[in-house]
């Protein structure tokens, strides 16, 4: 084989490795603009959601929940619901049965009293 050919080869083989190694790098940039429209999307329904309840205090949104409940809701369920931690809810649980808002039921559930102590 002359020395032209060789070359020649070789450049066919190189230009072969060339387009595999675009068609993979084309693949990955797929995936990754697919990953970025997610995380995107998935951010600014987190961001929407964080806004949402920052514009209520941990208290207020505690009593919400409670006074949306009939049978009345365990902290648990708070903490599920506000993403709080144990010691702020229980708290906030203190204050709102202190000031009368609250009452506790039987098995550890609150549930909002009939009547407003504090003026709102």
């Amino acid at each position: 084989m002359t020395a032209r050919l060789e070359v020649h080869k070789s450049c066919i083989e190189l230009i072969c490795r060339y387009s595999m190694i675009h068609m993979r790098l084309a693949a990955v940039l797929q995936k990754i603009e697919t990953l970025q429209e997610f995380i995107k999307n998935r951010c600014a329904d987190a961001a929407a959601a964080t806004i949402a309840g920052r514009k209520k205090s941990g208290t207020q949104r505690v009593f919400e929940i409670i006074q949306g409940s009939e049978k009345g809701v365990e902290p648990l369920f708070i903490r599920e619901m506000t993403g709080l931690k144990e010691q702020k809810i229980a708290k906030i649980l203190y204050k709102l049965f202190k000031y009368g808002e609250i009452r506790i039921e039987s098995g550890g559930l609150y549930k909002a009293s009939g009547f407003r102590l504090s003026p709102e």
